[in-house]
């Protein structure tokens, strides 16, 4: 791979790879990327691609699911070639029938941006709760082995300063009448 132009990006996904044990695990299998496009994912799907260069014995598939067609200038848009990464366009609130295994599954798809998920408030809900739902179905279907949720420090809303750092155990201080609610409290569920 080329990172001509995204030096940036191989210096991170270095030092995730660094950081992260057990990756030689990945060899040989598939991984479903929901939302491989956007910005979590894809640094996901390019710590793959370098996996796949440097380390693992036998490539790591990747299977991207995108609710855009990619197009020149994405952030998967290089991978568009080769042959250990399929992208397909489908939006993650509909079921979709995957052929072959699927050994690990990654939830990133959904939309961060609160000026557009408060345009759209139940497909942000559906995302996040249908979206899962299937992917729970489809992980049964395909005996996968592990499945990661990508959530959100939302789903705690307004702590006090006594929960601030925020711990995992603390309950959260969300109200149902907040604008992003949609998103906060369908993350939370999810969870």
């Amino acid at each position: 791979m080329s990172w001509r132009g995204q030096e940036l990006i191989r210096i991170d996904v270095e030092e995730i790879v660094d950081q992260v044990k057990g990756w030689r695990k990945l060899s040989g299998k598939t991984i479903l990327i929901t939302g491989s496009n956007g910005l979590l994912g894809s640094y996901l799907v390019d710590t793959v691609k370098f996996l796949n260069d440097e380390f693992l014995s036998k490539p790591c598939k990747i299977i991207g699911l995108n609710r855009s067609k990619i197009v020149k200038g994405d952030r998967n848009f290089h991978l568009l070639n080769d042959t250990n990464f399929t992208f397909i366009q489908h939006n993650v609130i509909e079921k979709l029938n995957i052929p072959g295994p699927v050994d690990y599954i990654f939830h990133a798809a959904g939309d961060s941006s609160p000026a557009s998920f408060m345009g759209s408030p139940a497909n942000t809900i559906d995302v996040n709760v249908k979206g899962v739902r299937w992917l729970l179905d489809l992980a049964i279907e395909k005996n996968t082995k592990s499945m990661v949720y990508f959530s959100s420090g939302a789903i705690y809303g307004s702590p006090d300063a006594k929960n601030t750092p925020t711990p995992e155990t603390y309950g959260g201080n969300l109200s149902p009448l907040d604008p992003r609610a949609c998103y906060m409290e369908s993350k939370r569920l999810s969870e």
